[in-house]
């Protein structure tokens, strides 16, 4: 998907999840030239923005226990890198 700045440029949006269902919730609700996938089929492509959802219930984030993929989520992104979750199951 592309999204214009105010001077007219054009960027590429991904969104990036770790959870297959959340993934499959988030396309049904996005444009379908945004690029929905998990963190592991994301690795190897690069949008200009990217949006990392960590949201899930409960308290721990298993995801965080794995630093490469953390690492591919948040070096995705070329212009800018926007996390969505839960401030206190993440620190």
């Amino acid at each position: 998907g592309k999204i214009r700045s105010t001077c007219g440029k054009a960027f590429t949006v991904g969104v990036i999840s770790y959870y297959s269902q959340q993934v499959s919730d988030i396309r049904a609700l996005v444009d379908k030239d945004v690029t929905v996938e998990t963190v592991d089929s994301f690795q190897g492509h690069e949008r200009d923005i990217i949006i990392v959802s960590t949201v899930r219930t409960g308290r721990s984030v298993g995801f965080l226990d794995n630093p490469r993929r953390w690492n591919v989520s948040v070096t995705r992104a070329k212009v800018a890198l926007i996390v969505v979750g839960r401030q206190q199951t993440l620190e």
